[in-house]
Protein backbone atom coordinates (compact mmCIF):
# COMPACT_ATOMS: atom_id res chain seq x y z
CA UNK A 1 0.00 0.00 0.00
CA UNK A 2 1.68 3.56 -0.95
CA UNK A 3 1.18 6.66 0.60
CA UNK A 4 -1.54 8.66 -0.47
CA UNK A 5 -1.44 11.15 -3.44
CA UNK A 6 -4.05 13.71 -3.36
CA UNK A 7 -2.16 16.33 -5.47
CA UNK A 8 -3.03 13.27 -8.19
CA UNK A 9 -6.87 13.79 -7.52
CA UNK A 10 -9.45 15.29 -9.59
CA UNK A 11 -12.51 15.84 -8.35
CA UNK A 12 -14.23 16.62 -11.93
CA UNK A 13 -13.27 13.19 -12.87
CA UNK A 14 -14.95 11.37 -9.60
CA UNK A 15 -17.62 9.90 -11.70
CA UNK A 16 -20.41 11.64 -10.04
CA UNK A 17 -23.62 9.04 -10.64
CA UNK A 18 -21.25 6.57 -9.18
CA UNK A 19 -21.04 8.91 -5.90
CA UNK A 20 -24.91 9.51 -5.80
CA UNK A 21 -25.18 5.85 -5.97
CA UNK A 22 -22.82 5.54 -2.97
CA UNK A 23 -25.01 8.35 -1.17
CA UNK A 24 -28.03 5.82 -1.91
CA UNK A 25 -26.27 2.85 -0.24
CA UNK A 26 -25.52 5.09 2.58
CA UNK A 27 -28.90 6.08 2.73
CA UNK A 28 -30.57 2.82 2.77
CA UNK A 29 -28.16 1.76 5.50
CA UNK A 30 -29.18 3.76 7.74
CA UNK A 31 -32.76 3.93 7.03
CA UNK A 32 -35.23 1.45 8.77
CA UNK A 33 -37.28 0.82 5.56
CA UNK A 34 -34.78 1.46 2.37
CA UNK A 35 -38.80 1.68 0.35
CA UNK A 36 -39.25 5.20 1.95
CA UNK A 37 -36.03 6.12 0.19
CA UNK A 38 -36.94 4.22 -2.98
CA UNK A 39 -40.23 5.84 -3.41
CA UNK A 40 -38.28 9.60 -3.88
CA UNK A 41 -36.43 8.61 -6.93
CA UNK A 42 -38.46 10.07 -9.55
CA UNK A 43 -39.05 13.19 -7.25
CA UNK A 44 -38.26 16.27 -9.36
CA UNK A 45 -35.14 17.25 -7.18
CA UNK A 46 -33.38 14.07 -7.88
CA UNK A 47 -34.54 13.71 -11.52
CA UNK A 48 -32.83 17.03 -11.21
CA UNK A 49 -29.44 15.41 -10.48
CA UNK A 50 -29.19 13.13 -12.82
CA UNK A 51 -30.26 15.71 -15.17
CA UNK A 52 -27.20 17.62 -14.59
CA UNK A 53 -25.04 14.37 -14.10
CA UNK A 54 -26.10 13.58 -17.70
CA UNK A 55 -25.18 16.88 -18.98
CA UNK A 56 -21.48 15.52 -18.81
CA UNK A 57 -22.04 12.97 -21.55
CA UNK A 58 -24.74 14.13 -23.50
CA UNK A 59 -22.18 16.83 -25.09
CA UNK A 60 -19.49 13.82 -26.19
CA UNK A 61 -21.88 13.35 -29.17
CA UNK A 62 -20.76 16.29 -30.19
CA UNK A 63 -17.02 16.12 -29.14
CA UNK A 64 -16.98 12.26 -30.65
CA UNK A 65 -17.98 13.95 -33.95
CA UNK A 66 -15.51 17.31 -33.49
CA UNK A 67 -12.84 15.19 -32.08
CA UNK A 68 -13.43 11.57 -33.27
CA UNK A 69 -11.46 8.35 -31.19
CA UNK A 70 -12.70 5.09 -31.16
CA UNK A 71 -14.72 5.32 -34.52
CA UNK A 72 -11.96 6.35 -36.38
CA UNK A 73 -10.19 2.41 -36.23
CA UNK A 74 -14.13 2.12 -38.32
CA UNK A 75 -14.11 4.40 -41.20
CA UNK A 76 -10.27 4.60 -41.58
CA UNK A 77 -10.49 0.80 -42.27
CA UNK A 78 -13.29 0.81 -44.40
CA UNK A 79 -11.66 3.56 -46.01
CA UNK A 80 -8.35 1.69 -46.76
CA UNK A 81 -10.66 -1.39 -47.96
CA UNK A 82 -12.28 1.12 -50.43
CA UNK A 83 -8.95 1.68 -51.63
CA UNK A 84 -8.05 -1.37 -52.16
CA UNK A 85 -5.20 -1.79 -48.80
CA UNK A 86 -6.00 -4.02 -46.00
CA UNK A 87 -8.42 -2.93 -43.32
CA UNK A 88 -5.55 -4.17 -40.63
CA UNK A 89 -2.38 -2.59 -41.04
CA UNK A 90 0.11 -3.75 -38.33
CA UNK A 91 0.45 -0.01 -36.94
CA UNK A 92 -2.93 2.16 -37.68
CA UNK A 93 -1.32 5.35 -36.51
CA UNK A 94 0.76 6.17 -39.91
CA UNK A 95 -2.68 5.56 -41.77
CA UNK A 96 -4.71 7.70 -39.21
CA UNK A 97 -2.36 10.77 -39.69
CA UNK A 98 -2.44 10.48 -43.35
CA UNK A 99 -6.27 10.38 -43.40
CA UNK A 100 -6.30 13.06 -41.31
CA UNK A 101 -3.69 15.57 -43.14
CA UNK A 102 -5.93 14.21 -46.59
CA UNK A 103 -9.23 14.77 -44.62
CA UNK A 104 -8.87 17.33 -41.68
CA UNK A 105 -11.47 17.15 -38.34
CA UNK A 106 -14.75 18.46 -38.98
CA UNK A 107 -14.69 22.80 -39.07
CA UNK A 108 -16.56 23.92 -35.78
CA UNK A 109 -17.39 27.13 -33.59
CA UNK A 110 -14.98 29.14 -32.41
CA UNK A 111 -15.56 28.64 -28.63
CA UNK A 112 -15.68 24.38 -29.52
CA UNK A 113 -12.13 24.68 -30.94
CA UNK A 114 -10.40 24.40 -27.77
CA UNK A 115 -12.29 21.24 -26.49
CA UNK A 116 -11.94 19.79 -30.15
CA UNK A 117 -7.86 20.30 -29.94
CA UNK A 118 -7.48 18.90 -26.54
CA UNK A 119 -9.55 15.81 -27.09
CA UNK A 120 -7.62 14.99 -30.74
CA UNK A 121 -4.25 13.28 -29.31
CA UNK A 122 -6.86 10.22 -29.09
CA UNK A 123 -7.09 9.94 -32.49
CA UNK A 124 -3.40 9.79 -33.26
CA UNK A 125 -3.03 6.60 -30.50
CA UNK A 126 -5.21 4.52 -32.53
CA UNK A 127 -2.09 1.65 -33.37
CA UNK A 128 -4.49 -1.02 -34.28
CA UNK A 129 -8.61 -1.66 -35.47
CA UNK A 130 -9.56 -4.28 -32.97
CA UNK A 131 -13.12 -4.96 -34.92
CA UNK A 132 -14.19 -8.20 -36.91
CA UNK A 133 -13.98 -7.60 -40.61
CA UNK A 134 -18.03 -7.47 -40.15
CA UNK A 135 -17.40 -3.77 -39.31
CA UNK A 136 -15.24 -1.88 -41.90
CA UNK A 137 -17.21 -4.09 -44.41
CA UNK A 138 -20.45 -2.41 -43.32
CA UNK A 139 -19.27 0.88 -42.73
CA UNK A 140 -17.45 0.92 -46.50
CA UNK A 141 -21.02 2.44 -48.39
CA UNK A 142 -20.73 5.16 -45.42
CA UNK A 143 -17.70 6.24 -45.94
CA UNK A 144 -17.79 6.14 -49.46
CA UNK A 145 -20.95 8.52 -49.58
CA UNK A 146 -20.25 10.77 -46.12
CA UNK A 147 -16.62 10.49 -46.12
CA UNK A 148 -14.62 9.56 -42.83
CA UNK A 149 -16.44 11.62 -40.29
CA UNK A 150 -20.22 12.20 -40.68
CA UNK A 151 -20.37 8.28 -40.71
CA UNK A 152 -19.89 9.00 -36.89
CA UNK A 153 -22.75 11.38 -36.27
CA UNK A 154 -24.49 8.00 -37.35
CA UNK A 155 -23.09 5.73 -34.82
CA UNK A 156 -24.04 8.41 -31.94
CA UNK A 157 -27.55 8.68 -33.29
CA UNK A 158 -27.24 4.43 -33.00
CA UNK A 159 -26.18 4.99 -29.76
CA UNK A 160 -28.68 7.26 -28.75
CA UNK A 161 -31.72 5.35 -30.35
CA UNK A 162 -29.73 1.79 -29.03
CA UNK A 163 -30.23 3.22 -25.07
CA UNK A 164 -33.96 4.27 -25.80
CA UNK A 165 -34.66 1.21 -27.43
CA UNK A 166 -33.13 -0.98 -24.33
CA UNK A 167 -35.41 0.55 -21.78
CA UNK A 168 -38.55 -0.08 -24.39
CA UNK A 169 -37.87 -3.59 -24.53
CA UNK A 170 -37.16 -4.35 -21.08
CA UNK A 171 -40.46 -2.70 -20.13
CA UNK A 172 -42.12 -4.85 -22.57
CA UNK A 173 -40.66 -8.00 -21.65
CA UNK A 174 -41.80 -7.68 -18.65
CA UNK A 175 -44.95 -5.78 -19.40
CA UNK A 176 -44.57 -2.32 -17.87
CA UNK A 177 -46.34 0.69 -18.35
CA UNK A 178 -43.69 3.06 -17.91
CA UNK A 179 -44.81 6.58 -16.52
CA UNK A 180 -42.54 9.79 -17.95
CA UNK A 181 -41.29 10.35 -14.66
CA UNK A 182 -40.08 6.67 -14.47
CA UNK A 183 -38.73 6.34 -18.25
CA UNK A 184 -37.19 9.74 -17.50
CA UNK A 185 -35.40 7.73 -14.10
CA UNK A 186 -33.99 5.33 -16.32
CA UNK A 187 -33.16 7.19 -19.38
CA UNK A 188 -31.00 9.85 -17.37
CA UNK A 189 -29.34 6.75 -14.75
CA UNK A 190 -27.94 5.54 -18.54
CA UNK A 191 -26.92 8.49 -19.95
CA UNK A 192 -25.41 9.92 -16.38
CA UNK A 193 -23.33 6.52 -16.21
CA UNK A 194 -19.78 6.83 -16.97
CA UNK A 195 -19.88 3.70 -19.73
CA UNK A 196 -22.69 5.41 -21.87
CA UNK A 197 -19.71 8.57 -21.32
CA UNK A 198 -17.39 6.55 -22.90
CA UNK A 199 -19.63 5.29 -25.81
CA UNK A 200 -20.20 8.84 -26.81
CA UNK A 201 -16.87 9.63 -26.11
CA UNK A 202 -15.65 7.26 -28.58
CA UNK A 203 -18.46 6.98 -31.01
CA UNK A 204 -18.12 2.93 -30.22
CA UNK A 205 -20.08 0.21 -30.62
CA UNK A 206 -20.99 -0.53 -27.19
CA UNK A 207 -24.77 0.50 -27.01
CA UNK A 208 -25.36 -0.98 -30.54
CA UNK A 209 -24.15 -4.54 -29.10
CA UNK A 210 -26.07 -3.90 -25.87
CA UNK A 211 -29.13 -3.37 -27.47
CA UNK A 212 -28.90 -6.47 -29.54
CA UNK A 213 -28.07 -8.84 -26.29
CA UNK A 214 -31.41 -7.04 -24.98
CA UNK A 215 -33.28 -7.66 -28.19
CA UNK A 216 -32.02 -11.43 -28.27
CA UNK A 217 -33.69 -11.81 -24.37
CA UNK A 218 -36.89 -9.93 -25.41
CA UNK A 219 -37.66 -12.04 -28.66
CA UNK A 220 -36.28 -15.23 -26.79
CA UNK A 221 -39.02 -14.03 -24.31
CA UNK A 222 -41.45 -13.76 -26.62
CA UNK A 223 -40.93 -17.05 -28.24
CA UNK A 224 -39.83 -15.57 -31.88
CA UNK A 225 -36.84 -18.00 -31.66
CA UNK A 226 -35.58 -17.80 -35.15
CA UNK A 227 -35.19 -13.83 -34.99
CA UNK A 228 -32.85 -14.25 -31.67
CA UNK A 229 -30.69 -16.42 -33.17
CA UNK A 230 -30.32 -13.82 -35.91
CA UNK A 231 -29.97 -10.77 -33.77
CA UNK A 232 -27.22 -12.48 -31.93
CA UNK A 233 -25.70 -13.97 -35.27
CA UNK A 234 -25.00 -10.36 -35.58
CA UNK A 235 -24.06 -9.14 -32.42
CA UNK A 236 -21.15 -11.91 -32.53
CA UNK A 237 -20.58 -10.70 -35.89
CA UNK A 238 -19.94 -7.13 -34.76
CA UNK A 239 -17.72 -8.47 -31.82
CA UNK A 240 -17.02 -12.10 -30.73
CA UNK A 241 -18.02 -12.08 -27.34
CA UNK A 242 -21.33 -11.98 -27.42
CA UNK A 243 -21.47 -16.00 -28.85
CA UNK A 244 -21.21 -16.47 -25.07
CA UNK A 245 -25.25 -16.18 -25.35
CA UNK A 246 -24.94 -19.07 -27.88
CA UNK A 247 -25.04 -21.42 -24.94
CA UNK A 248 -28.63 -19.99 -23.89
CA UNK A 249 -30.15 -21.47 -26.80
CA UNK A 250 -28.95 -25.17 -25.58
CA UNK A 251 -31.80 -25.08 -23.02
CA UNK A 252 -34.69 -26.14 -25.88
CA UNK A 253 -33.96 -23.47 -28.42
CA UNK A 254 -33.51 -25.45 -31.18
CA UNK A 255 -34.76 -23.38 -33.85
CA UNK A 256 -32.43 -20.24 -32.53
CA UNK A 257 -29.52 -22.46 -32.77
CA UNK A 258 -30.10 -23.06 -36.64
CA UNK A 259 -30.99 -19.47 -37.02
CA UNK A 260 -27.54 -18.26 -34.88
CA UNK A 261 -25.47 -20.91 -37.32
CA UNK A 262 -27.14 -19.99 -40.62
CA UNK A 263 -27.47 -16.08 -40.00
CA UNK A 264 -23.71 -16.10 -38.67
CA UNK A 265 -22.91 -18.22 -41.94
CA UNK A 266 -24.32 -15.86 -44.63
CA UNK A 267 -22.43 -12.97 -42.92
CA UNK A 268 -19.27 -14.50 -42.92
CA UNK A 269 -20.12 -15.74 -46.63
CA UNK A 270 -21.17 -11.99 -47.57
CA UNK A 271 -17.90 -11.05 -46.04
CA UNK A 272 -15.73 -13.98 -47.65
CA UNK A 273 -17.00 -13.23 -51.44
CA UNK A 274 -16.24 -9.39 -51.02
CA UNK A 275 -12.63 -10.00 -49.46
CA UNK A 276 -11.56 -13.60 -49.70
CA UNK A 277 -9.92 -15.23 -46.56
CA UNK A 278 -7.25 -12.48 -45.94
CA UNK A 279 -9.09 -10.31 -44.52
CA UNK A 280 -10.28 -12.74 -41.98
CA UNK A 281 -5.91 -14.02 -41.27
CA UNK A 282 -5.37 -10.11 -41.05
CA UNK A 283 -7.59 -9.90 -38.19
CA UNK A 284 -7.10 -13.24 -36.47
CA UNK A 285 -3.13 -11.73 -36.28
CA UNK A 286 -4.53 -7.94 -35.12
CA UNK A 287 -6.60 -9.84 -32.42
CA UNK A 288 -3.41 -11.92 -30.94
CA UNK A 289 -1.81 -8.55 -30.80
CA UNK A 290 -4.81 -6.27 -29.26
CA UNK A 291 -4.57 -9.01 -26.60
CA UNK A 292 -0.64 -8.93 -25.77
CA UNK A 293 -0.53 -5.55 -25.87
CA UNK A 294 -3.57 -4.65 -23.66
CA UNK A 295 -3.76 -7.46 -21.32
CA UNK A 296 -1.60 -5.86 -18.65
CA UNK A 297 -3.21 -2.79 -18.52
CA UNK A 298 -5.21 -1.73 -15.03
CA UNK A 299 -8.03 -0.17 -16.38
CA UNK A 300 -8.49 -3.87 -18.90
CA UNK A 301 -11.13 -4.71 -16.67
CA UNK A 302 -11.59 -8.61 -18.04
CA UNK A 303 -10.70 -11.45 -15.69
CA UNK A 304 -8.15 -12.56 -17.48
CA UNK A 305 -6.12 -9.08 -16.98
CA UNK A 306 -7.26 -8.94 -13.46
CA UNK A 307 -5.68 -12.72 -12.70
CA UNK A 308 -2.44 -11.80 -14.92
CA UNK A 309 -1.92 -9.18 -12.52
CA UNK A 310 -2.68 -10.83 -9.15
CA UNK A 311 -0.57 -13.56 -10.54
CA UNK A 312 2.77 -10.81 -11.31
CA UNK A 313 2.37 -12.19 -14.90
CA UNK A 314 3.68 -15.78 -13.42
CA UNK A 315 3.03 -17.99 -16.80
CA UNK A 316 3.29 -21.38 -15.54
CA UNK A 317 -0.04 -20.47 -12.69
CA UNK A 318 -1.89 -18.04 -15.64
CA UNK A 319 -2.98 -20.71 -17.47
CA UNK A 320 -4.23 -23.25 -15.22
CA UNK A 321 -6.06 -20.87 -13.16
CA UNK A 322 -7.63 -19.06 -15.74
CA UNK A 323 -8.87 -22.75 -17.19
CA UNK A 324 -9.82 -23.18 -14.03
CA UNK A 325 -11.75 -20.25 -13.19
CA UNK A 326 -13.37 -19.92 -16.44
CA UNK A 327 -14.38 -23.45 -16.12
CA UNK A 328 -15.97 -22.90 -12.98
CA UNK A 329 -18.32 -20.01 -14.17
CA UNK A 330 -19.71 -22.20 -17.21
CA UNK A 331 -20.29 -25.02 -14.74
CA UNK A 332 -22.09 -22.95 -12.34
CA UNK A 333 -23.97 -20.95 -14.90
CA UNK A 334 -24.85 -24.08 -17.00
CA UNK A 335 -25.93 -26.14 -13.65
CA UNK A 336 -28.55 -23.04 -12.74
CA UNK A 337 -30.03 -22.82 -16.44
CA UNK A 338 -30.41 -26.55 -16.20
CA UNK A 339 -32.40 -26.76 -13.15
CA UNK A 340 -34.89 -24.10 -14.48
CA UNK A 341 -34.66 -25.55 -17.84
CA UNK A 342 -38.50 -26.06 -17.81
CA UNK A 343 -39.21 -22.93 -16.92
CA UNK A 344 -38.66 -21.34 -20.69
CA UNK A 345 -39.34 -17.43 -19.44
CA UNK A 346 -36.99 -18.01 -16.37
CA UNK A 347 -34.55 -19.99 -18.16
CA UNK A 348 -34.43 -16.76 -20.75
CA UNK A 349 -34.10 -14.39 -18.14
CA UNK A 350 -31.04 -15.88 -16.39
CA UNK A 351 -29.77 -17.48 -19.16
CA UNK A 352 -29.09 -14.31 -20.94
CA UNK A 353 -28.39 -11.93 -17.73
CA UNK A 354 -25.43 -14.58 -17.02
CA UNK A 355 -24.38 -14.79 -20.68
CA UNK A 356 -24.31 -11.11 -20.66
CA UNK A 357 -22.01 -10.94 -17.41
CA UNK A 358 -19.34 -13.51 -18.77
CA UNK A 359 -19.29 -11.26 -21.58
CA UNK A 360 -17.63 -8.73 -19.17
CA UNK A 361 -15.21 -10.93 -17.82
CA UNK A 362 -14.30 -13.62 -20.51
CA UNK A 363 -13.68 -10.90 -23.34
CA UNK A 364 -9.38 -10.62 -22.72
CA UNK A 365 -10.18 -7.34 -23.32
CA UNK A 366 -12.38 -5.07 -21.47
CA UNK A 367 -13.23 -1.40 -21.06
CA UNK A 368 -15.36 0.14 -19.17
CA UNK A 369 -18.12 1.14 -21.67
CA UNK A 370 -18.50 -2.51 -22.15
CA UNK A 371 -20.84 -2.18 -18.57
CA UNK A 372 -23.19 -0.76 -20.69
CA UNK A 373 -24.49 -4.59 -21.47
CA UNK A 374 -24.88 -5.07 -17.93
CA UNK A 375 -28.60 -3.41 -18.57
CA UNK A 376 -30.07 -6.50 -18.24
CA UNK A 377 -28.72 -8.33 -15.94
CA UNK A 378 -29.60 -5.56 -13.26
CA UNK A 379 -32.77 -5.73 -14.78
CA UNK A 380 -33.15 -9.32 -14.02
CA UNK A 381 -31.29 -9.46 -10.69
CA UNK A 382 -34.31 -6.42 -10.04
CA UNK A 383 -36.94 -8.76 -11.25
CA UNK A 384 -36.03 -11.93 -8.86
CA UNK A 385 -33.88 -10.50 -5.94
CA UNK A 386 -36.97 -7.80 -5.13
CA UNK A 387 -34.06 -5.99 -3.41
CA UNK A 388 -36.11 -2.91 -2.61
CA UNK A 389 -37.38 -4.83 0.13
CA UNK A 390 -34.57 -5.58 2.18
CA UNK A 391 -31.92 -3.49 3.55
CA UNK A 392 -28.76 -5.28 3.05
CA UNK A 393 -30.21 -6.10 -0.78
CA UNK A 394 -30.74 -2.40 -1.75
CA UNK A 395 -27.17 -1.55 -0.41
CA UNK A 396 -25.96 -3.73 -2.48
CA UNK A 397 -27.51 -3.10 -5.29
CA UNK A 398 -26.33 0.33 -5.02
CA UNK A 399 -22.86 -0.44 -4.73
CA UNK A 400 -22.88 -2.54 -7.77
CA UNK A 401 -23.97 0.32 -9.55
CA UNK A 402 -21.36 2.37 -7.86
CA UNK A 403 -18.68 -0.43 -8.76
CA UNK A 404 -19.43 -0.94 -12.79
CA UNK A 405 -19.68 3.02 -13.31
CA UNK A 406 -15.91 2.99 -12.94
CA UNK A 407 -14.53 6.50 -12.61
CA UNK A 408 -14.38 7.28 -9.15
CA UNK A 409 -13.18 3.60 -8.07
CA UNK A 410 -10.23 4.49 -10.52
CA UNK A 411 -9.68 7.33 -8.51
CA UNK A 412 -8.83 5.47 -5.47
CA UNK A 413 -6.20 4.23 -6.90
CA UNK A 414 -4.61 7.49 -7.30
CA UNK A 415 -5.40 8.28 -3.57
CA UNK A 416 -4.07 5.29 -2.06
CA UNK A 417 -1.01 5.22 -4.08
CA UNK A 418 -1.63 1.61 -5.39
CA UNK A 419 -3.48 0.30 -8.43
CA UNK A 420 -5.27 -2.71 -6.56
CA UNK A 421 -8.45 -0.68 -6.50
CA UNK A 422 -8.60 -1.16 -10.54
CA UNK A 423 -10.22 -4.40 -9.70
CA UNK A 424 -13.20 -3.77 -8.18
CA UNK A 425 -15.26 -3.03 -11.59
CA UNK A 426 -14.40 -6.59 -12.30
CA UNK A 427 -14.99 -7.65 -8.32
CA UNK A 428 -18.51 -6.45 -9.34
CA UNK A 429 -19.42 -7.60 -12.56
CA UNK A 430 -18.47 -11.09 -10.31
CA UNK A 431 -20.90 -10.42 -7.95
CA UNK A 432 -23.61 -9.43 -10.16
CA UNK A 433 -22.65 -13.15 -11.49
CA UNK A 434 -22.76 -14.31 -8.81
CA UNK A 435 -26.64 -12.68 -7.03
CA UNK A 436 -28.06 -14.18 -10.49
CA UNK A 437 -26.80 -17.30 -9.57
CA UNK A 438 -28.06 -17.46 -5.94
CA UNK A 439 -31.79 -15.79 -7.27
CA UNK A 440 -31.80 -19.14 -9.69
CA UNK A 441 -30.67 -22.27 -7.26
CA UNK A 442 -32.76 -20.46 -4.84
CA UNK A 443 -35.80 -20.64 -7.29
CA UNK A 444 -38.51 -23.94 -7.48
CA UNK A 445 -37.25 -26.24 -10.50
CA UNK A 446 -40.83 -26.18 -11.71
CA UNK A 447 -43.10 -22.95 -11.75
CA UNK A 448 -46.01 -23.00 -9.71
CA UNK A 449 -48.70 -21.36 -12.03
CA UNK A 450 -51.08 -19.65 -9.23
CA UNK A 451 -47.69 -17.45 -8.71
CA UNK A 452 -46.71 -16.70 -11.85
CA UNK A 453 -49.77 -15.26 -12.87
CA UNK A 454 -50.25 -13.08 -9.52
CA UNK A 455 -48.07 -9.91 -9.78
CA UNK A 456 -45.80 -9.61 -6.65
CA UNK A 457 -45.57 -6.35 -4.14
CA UNK A 458 -44.94 -3.32 -5.66
CA UNK A 459 -43.56 -0.14 -3.01
CA UNK A 460 -45.93 2.77 -2.91
CA UNK A 461 -45.42 5.31 -5.15
CA UNK A 462 -42.06 3.14 -6.83
CA UNK A 463 -43.31 1.73 -9.80
CA UNK A 464 -40.13 1.70 -11.46
CA UNK A 465 -40.72 -1.62 -13.51
CA UNK A 466 -38.52 -3.62 -11.60
CA UNK A 467 -41.31 -6.63 -11.22
CA UNK A 468 -44.37 -7.64 -13.09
Amino acid sequence: MGVPNWTQFNPATAGPQAILAILGAAACAFSRTPARILRNLTSWPVLAALFVVATISVPMIIVGYIAPCGAMQDTVASGELLAGRTAYPSDLRPVVRRVVQENPPPATFSWLRGIQASHLNCLYELDLNAHPPLVPVAVEPMVAALGYYKPILIFQAISLVSLISMIWLWSNGFGIALQPRQWALVLLVLLGSEPVFEVFRGAGMSGLLAVLVVATWYLLRTEREGWAGTVLAIAACLKLFPLIAGGVFVFKRIRAILAFALSGLAILLGVFVLHGTAIFKEYIATAHSDIADYDWLRNNYSLFANIRYFLRGDQKLIEPLVIFVYASLLLVAGAALYRVRNQRAVCCDFGMALAATLMCLFSPVVWSHYFIILFLPFCIVSRYSRWWESRGASVAFFLLLASVDGAPLDKLSTLAGTDVFFSLPTVGVLAIFIWLSVEAFHLPAVANPQETRRPPFTPPKLRLGLQT
